[in-house]
């Protein structure tokens, strides 16, 4: 199910919070966050509404650990043939030794 702010909003109104929190698997404290910028988000564009503002710290850092992140994934999606707990430890290490 694709989350929608407006949506959990929606949903909050005519039930209450924990339930919309419970029903799309957030947290009720974000659900309250929402519900008091809803006006700000009904005005918003809706290429806009995830409100990411944060600047990175270390882009050069975060760039490399998406980077490490995709590739241990495509990695290990490729060995799952393989059900041998030793396989999974011989592919994360050959994985971690393309990063060294």
């Amino acid at each position: 199910m694709q989350l929608s702010k407006l949506k959990v909003i929606k949903y909050a109104e005519a039930n209450n919070n924990c339930a919309a929190a419970h029903k799309f698997v957030v947290n009720e404290k974000q659900v309250q966050e929402w519900r008091k910028s809803k006006a700000a988000l009904e005005k918003m564009p809706k290429s806009m509404k995830a409100r990411h503002t944060r600047i990175a710290f270390f882009p050069e850092l975060e760039k490399e650990l998406c980077d490490f992140v995709r590739t241990l994934t495509k990695w290990i999606h490729c060995h799952m043939s393989c059900n041998s707990s030793t396989c999974y430890a011989d592919a994360f290490h050959s994985c971690i030794g393309l990063f060294s």
